[in-house]
């Protein structure tokens, strides 16, 4: 049998995630991460948590060296005749 999964206090949850327990408190409201109500108290699952952070991972395409390439528009001239 596994460990039981330990519970966070907002302040522990909000540093282990970076930010500021308000703005935690504000993902919660909004249903974006789960926790665990304990009468007036919140809790938030170190398990939770850490799932949090990887489905929230973004990883960028590398970018290629050197410079972009522009690109060049061709806009036909009027030559000639009466507008």
């Amino acid at each position: 049998m596994s460990a039981p999964d330990r519970l966070l206090t907002p302040a522990e949850a909000a540093e282990l995630l970076s930010t500021t327990p308000k703005a935690l408190d504000h993902r919660r409201r909004s249903g974006e991460i789960a926790f665990v109500p304990l009468g007036r108290l919140v809790r938030y699952r170190q398990s939770t948590v850490l799932a949090f952070i990887a489905d929230n991972e973004v990883r960028l395409a590398p970018r290629r060296r050197g410079r972009p390439r522009k690109s060049i528009a061709l806009v036909p001239t009027r030559t000639g005749g009466n507008a």
